[in-house]
């Protein structure tokens, strides 16, 4: 029986720290599949690289297949990113997840992701405070617990995937190597630099609220006093630079502050974000890859799309959100400076045979 392995990422951009992972998940598989996030990062601004190039990117570090990890989920903070990447991995035959660790230590990654999935947890959260309180919460349980599983982006996601997966977790500790953030910050002071610059999008957010005549009060991440803040600031800043000066708090981290921003401009819901993710799309693939999604196609009934044209064929629940994904395509375009903003409903996936 095949092995059939999964890594969720965002590639932003591709490093050795995340070729380091791909090779040790590709020394036990015999398909790995990268479910990757779209156009829009985890951190809620737009990936430095488009959607496509960073697929290319992971078949070249060894993924055989690169599915799409949607918009919002994409954007979204690390329990409903991990939760709708482990989703799709699963719905799609992995039977394994693989992620870096800072701790590498998945047998504690998993006694927090119990603690978590406590009722007693759940309840002690409150909105505005939950990273506060899960740390709290985690120290009082888990008495040996490592800094970084309080620190680390990484092993924070980490614990949301063994919270939801079902199938087996392999926690791979990660190599000493310039992260993706060190290196985006030093490729884009570079006035030649080939990346996205983040500060397009921040200007059409900034420009959303300042023609709003009101707050919306269902848009995700904009709860407790959030939306207001970003939107009172909008009016009383000349331009975007001092608006996201001035939206800083501590209360909120900047993630946070910018997902509840990119939530607004697209218009997305909690109920989006809180929703299972009900379709993918195929982003690039090799001629491996090819041989499992053939061979996958009459037991598998979770939407894999190649192409706009097959929307038609998707339910009401996934056509909805396809609709919400292309929107953020549409945007990422504008962002590009691109003229035509259905660019990314024309592209095919990358192939490499």
């Amino acid at each position: 029986m095949k092995k059939i392995s999964a890594v969720i990422c965002e590639l932003n951009p591709l490093h050795s720290g995340h070729r380091h992972i791909f090779g040790e998940a590709k020394k036990c598989s015999d398909v790995l599949i990268a479910v990757m996030s779209g156009n829009f990062v985890q951190r809620g601004e737009t990936a430095v690289y488009d959607k496509y190039k960073r697929a290319k990117s992971a078949i070249s570090a060894g993924a055989d297949i690169v599915l799409e990890l949607p918009f919002p989920f994409s954007s979204s903070s690390a329990e409903y990113f991990a939760r709708a990447g482990v989703h799709i991995a699963e719905s799609v035959g992995a039977d394994t997840l693989y992620f870096g660790s800072e701790c590498g230590d998945v047998e504690i990654l998993r006694k927090c992701a119990e603690v978590m999935n406590s009722e007693e947890y759940r309840t002690a959260m409150t909105v505005g405070r939950s990273a506060e309180l899960r740390s709290l919460y985690l120290k009082e349980n888990i008495p040996d617990l490592p800094p970084s599983v309080l620190e680390s982006p990484n092993d924070i996601l980490g614990v949301e995937y063994c919270r939801f997966a079902s199938i087996d977790t392999v926690a791979v500790k990660r190599i000493s190597t310039e992260s993706a953030s060190s290196i985006r910050m030093r490729r884009l002071k570079d006035e030649n630099s080939d990346m996205l610059d983040p500060t397009r999008l921040f200007q059409l957010e900034y420009n959303k609220f300042r023609t709003q005549r009101s707050v919306d009060p269902d848009i995700a991440e904009c709860t407790g006093g959030v939306g207001e803040r970003l939107y009172n600031n909008a009016f009383k800043t000349p331009n975007y630079s001092e608006w996201i000066e001035a939206v800083k708090t501590k209360q909120y981290t900047n993630a946070r502050l910018r997902r509840a921003a990119l939530f607004y401009l697209c218009g997305v819901s909690e109920d989006d974000i809180r929703e299972k993710p009900y379709f993918t799309r195929l982003l690039a693939v090799n001629s491996n890859g090819i041989d499992y999604l053939s061979g996958i196609k009459k037991c598998c009934d979770f939407p894999i799309i190649t192409s706009a044209r097959e929307r038609k064929n998707l339910s009401e629940k996934a056509l909805k959100q396809y609709l919400l994904s292309e929107f953020a395509d549409t945007v990422y375009s504008l962002c590009l400076g691109e003229t035509d903003p259905c660019l990314f409903s024309r592209i095919p996936p990358v192939v490499n045979r």
